[in-house]
């Protein structure tokens, strides 16, 4: 008899991370399923089965998801197709709502029950949306209390689950961790085309601070899957920088 699965996706980084420890937390209770899906490394590490990778869907901007467009459609062909193959117990979409109403729709035509881990922000932009999230997905999961009430006008059923990032900081090693003067930390992000709109705009930024204080240093924090190569071309040689992975 074959396996039972849960399939689990996340769209982007940020997303890979939160679902590496929801993943975590299934797994120990329910340590006889298999959980399948789109993931990337933190969610490859434990221990998803990965039949897509979450880093090629690292677009933003219209223009960046026009030109990815073909090759975006193959890939929720791909998923609706290891969907039918698959036939999991139900899928769990984190975020990322531009893609995963997309997933969500192939897995109700297949009547695959959906449910929708750290809900979309409606209640900031494009509350039209609510209806398609009532009428298709079976639970939301929250990690903002004030949303329950904004989701429950519409109707749905919604849960607060607190925000997964209290739990995964090491509060007593970070107030360990003497503050280093004259360094500045760097955070661009995880989507190419937002990183290389970004890390030019720091780099002029850094060059004005450095100018009134010489000895400042700066350190960039390198996302997953982002190449040192690529944020290094887009730093001028002449200012100091170091990497530092997560």
């Amino acid at each position: 008899m074959k396996q039972q699965s849960l399939w689990i996706s996340a769209g982007e980084m940020s997303g890979d991370l939160h679902g590496a420890h929801l993943l975590t937390s299934l797994r120990q209770h329910a340590p006889d399923l298999r959980f399948v899906g789109m993931g990337g490394p933190a969610m490859r590490a434990a221990g998803l089965e990965t039949f897509f990778r979450a880093e090629d869907l690292s677009v933003m901007g219209i223009t960046e998801v026009l030109s990815q467009l073909p090759r975006i459609l193959r890939m929720l062909s791909g998923i609706k197709e290891a969907l039918i193959r698959e036939k999991p117990l139900g899928i769990v979409v984190i975020d990322a709502p531009d893609f995963h109403f997309r997933v969500i729709k192939a897995a109700r035509s297949l009547g695959i029950p959906v449910y929708y881990y750290i809900s979309p922000k409606l209640w900031a932009w494009r509350q039209g949306r609510a209806k398609f999230i009532r009428d298709n997905v079976r639970r939301l999961l929250s990690i903002l209390p004030f949303e329950q009430d904004f989701y429950h006008r519409f109707g749905m059923e919604i849960d607060y689950v607190g925000n997964p990032l209290v739990d995964m900081i090491n509060y007593p090693a970070l107030r360990a961790i003497p503050p280093e003067p004259g360094l500045i930390g760097l955070m661009p992000g995880s989507r190419k085309r937002e990183v290389t709109a970004l890390l030019r705009e720091f780099a002029g930024a850094a060059r004005i601070m450095r100018q009134r204080l010489p000895d400042l240093q700066f350190a960039c924090l390198r996302a997953p899957g982002m190449e040192e190569s690529l944020l290094r071309s887009l730093w001028p040689d002449d200012l100091p920088l170091q990497f530092v992975d997560p």
